[in-house]
């Protein structure tokens, strides 16, 4: 069965903002070190490491993220169900938590392109045409 366009299309999106998630994530672990060791040097060693591991660990599930949108996007041009359920999810997370910014007032022009983005994918991966290609 051929691939339609808009799945390689999605497949490439995801890459991309999956690529971009990858390299904030690992600055955002070296930050977490950074953000420690400061704190630590600031005399209360506990807190310097407790700071420090958590901002580690909060950009090392970034990370995960980002390494499952890759691994995602494969499965979508490789036409495998696990892909497009994968993606699916992956894309109501994302607009769930672009519409949770929204609601706590951190909503910003970045928030809404995350929201319509993630939107426009759902509704693409839910077309019957597209869900017949994954033998949904």
């Amino acid at each position: 069965m051929e691939r339609p366009a808009s799945v390689t299309l999605i497949a490439l999106m995801q890459v991309l903002f999956a690529g971009l998630t990858l390299l904030v994530s690992l600055i955002g672990v070296m930050a977490g070190a950074v953000v420690g060791g400061l704190a630590a040097s600031g005399g209360d060693t506990l807190f310097g490491i407790v700071l420090g591991s958590l901002v580690a660990f909060i950009f090392l599930l970034s990370l995960a993220y980002g390494f499952l949108g890759i691994v995602f996007s494969v499965g979508l041009l490789q036409l495998r169900g696990w892909g497009w359920l994968g993606s699916l999810v992956m894309q109501a997370l994302g607009l769930g938590f672009g519409l949770l910014q929204l609601l706590a007032g951190e909503g910003s022009g970045l928030s809404l392109g995350s929201i319509l983005i993630s939107g426009i994918i759902i509704y693409v991966l839910l077309r019957p045409e597209v869900k017949r290609v994954f033998g949904r």
